[in-house]
């Protein structure tokens, strides 16, 4: 997992350029963690908004700024207990910027190549901190890293996660957890098309090589895509969609046969809706909803792009107009996206207990609704990207308990083949993924 960078790799630059790099680097990890954590931004849009505005970072600045700033957020736990909170008018604010990215390089095992202006910030020799490295277990790299610091925090693997979120998970956070916790997922991909080659010739002119899932013979990862997707062609034509295996799991806990009539409840971008019309190899019908217009509008140009005849899009308050009954409905449903910590770390630090508790009345509050629609003997399926119980198989018991016409079914786990309960739980390290949660019923 660790990726050593060689020490004299950083000294390839002028040391005037590193320094320019290393203080840039600090300022837009400042105002992210501003805009992050004081206003719940979303980092990668913030990051996106701040590139577009200075036009003077190339792709290496932009590449370098982005790893500093997700590997903070990935290790904010173990940097806010050590070295205390960076606050934008502190006189320290530098050195706890510089200890912040240094600190999250060394739990995360590389070494930044503008090490030398952050040292230089935090007031740390170079020979000491190189020699840190020597430091097989991470935690006691730090440790002795925040000891240099003049700091006695002791690191344990439970700070990679709010101290609330802990009794939540569905599974206790053990090392495996831990390690997973530290990196970034790969982007998975599924395939639109039987004309595999292609799409893997296509993809590999864009610099990007695909791995087939071995379960799923329409997953691929790509480790590292650095890439706009619209200059790839089989994007362009639809060929391929952008979808983490753990969501893909979701679609495939529908087991959608050809002609039926399937309704996305929530369906958002529609990531979801495009796998059931591919699932139903273009037959019958799937219909799209969602109170957010402007995702719906996202979804029409994905489904254009792909031809899909049978996707029907409407929008939430149309189709309450229209009383239907289906053959499944999807109900993926809001919720706190603690599956995608991985993805999107910071967004760890930014919810909350008492959203979580919010979460859960809208969540039963939409599978009741969703589930007036399936039609006797059709499928719910109730589906987050949650890691915890209470958004999980807790709801799924609370609506069973007041909806005695349905019942849980049992179907295949897509990445073993073994029968569950009729639940899924699908955690990050089943398949180098985020994590997913997918309940199905059938109503008698």
């Amino acid at each position: 997992m660790d990726k050593r960078v060689d020490s004299g790799a950083a000294r390839k630059l002028p040391l005037s350029r590193l320094r320019t790099q290393a203080d840039t680097c600090m300022e837009i990890l400042s105002e992210t963690l501003e805009a992050v954590l004081g206003n719940s931004v979303p980092a990668d849009q913030f990051l996106a908004a701040r590139f577009r505005k200075d036009r003077r970072l190339g792709s290496r600045d932009r590449r370098l700024i982005s790893r500093a700033v997700f590997s903070v957020f990935r290790q904010y736990g173990f940097l806010r207990a050590a070295f205390g909170v960076c606050r934008a008018n502190s006189p320290d604010r530098q050195r706890i910027l510089s200890l912040y990215i240094l600190g999250a390089a060394l739990l995360e095992g590389f070494l930044p190549e503008t090490h030398p202006r952050h040292l230089e910030h935090a007031r740390l020799a170079e020979d000491a901190f190189l020699r840190l490295f020597e430091t097989q277990d991470e935690l006691e790299r730090f440790r002795r890293f925040a000891a240099l610091a003049g700091s006695e925090y002791s690191p344990d693997i439970t700070h990679i996660l709010p101290e609330w979120a802990l009794p939540e998970l569905v599974h206790p956070l053990d090392r495996r957890f831990y390690q997973i916790l530290r990196t970034r997922p790969p982007m998975w991909i599924r395939a639109q098309t039987d004309r595999i080659d292609f799409l893997l010739k296509s993809l590999a002119d864009a610099g990007l090589a695909a791995l087939r899932h071995p379960a799923l013979p329409d997953a691929f990862s790509i480790a590292d895509a650095h890439v706009n997707l619209h200059t790839v062609e089989a994007y362009r034509k639809g060929l391929f969609e952008v979808q983490d295996v753990s969501s893909q799991c979701i679609g495939r806990a529908c087991m959608p046969s050809r002609g039926e009539t399937w309704r996305d409840v929530c369906s958002g971008g529609g990531g979801k809706t495009l796998q059931l019309a591919s699932l139903m190899h273009r037959t019958g019908v799937v219909t799209a909803t969602d109170i957010r217009t402007h995702k719906l509008a996202e979804l029409k140009k994905r489904a254009a792009r792909a031809a899909f005849p049978n996707i029907r899009i409407l929008e939430w308050e149309e189709k309450k107009r229209k009383q239907e009954t289906y053959s499944g409905v999807l109900v993926d449903a809001p919720c706190s996206s603690s599956g995608r910590w991985r993805r999107n770390p910071e967004t760890r630090w930014t919810a909350t207990q008492e959203a979580l508790e919010s979460l859960r009345k809208t969540q039963l509050e939409i599978l009741d609704h969703a589930s007036q629609a399936v039609r006797p003997g059709g499928v719910l399926v109730y589906a987050t990207c949650s890691m915890f119980r209470r958004e999980n198989a807790s709801v799924v018991h609370a609506f069973l308990e007041g909806h005695p016409d349905f019942r849980l079914e049992p179907f295949p786990n897509p990445l073993t083949g073994e029968m569950n309960s009729g639940m899924q739980q699908i955690m990050p390290w089943d398949a180098d993924c985020d994590a997913s949660f997918a309940a199905r019923m059938r109503r008698n």
